[in-house]
């Protein structure tokens, strides 16, 4: 039953710093954005920040997995 437990712990950890990482990935284009005087780019940060905004709200699909995990 413990490994039960930890399995679950485990999981839920990483769904919380998986959370975490695709709010802050949003949050950092969103910034850019603000930033950038070019139009295109900035359109193109701001498409990539819904991105991140829709991975949160959706499940986690296998294809996303290892979407940009450089910081």
């Amino acid at each position: 039953m413990n490994g039960r437990k930890g399995s679950y712990s485990r999981q839920a950890e990483e769904a919380m710093e998986r959370t975490e990482f695709l709010r802050k990935q949003a949050e950092r284009f969103l910034r850019l954005a603000q930033e950038c005087t070019d139009a295109k780019i900035r359109q193109q940060l701001m498409s990539m920040a819904n991105e991140y905004r829709n991975m949160l709200e959706g499940p986690e699909p296998d294809s996303q997995a290892g979407l940009g995990k450089a910081s």
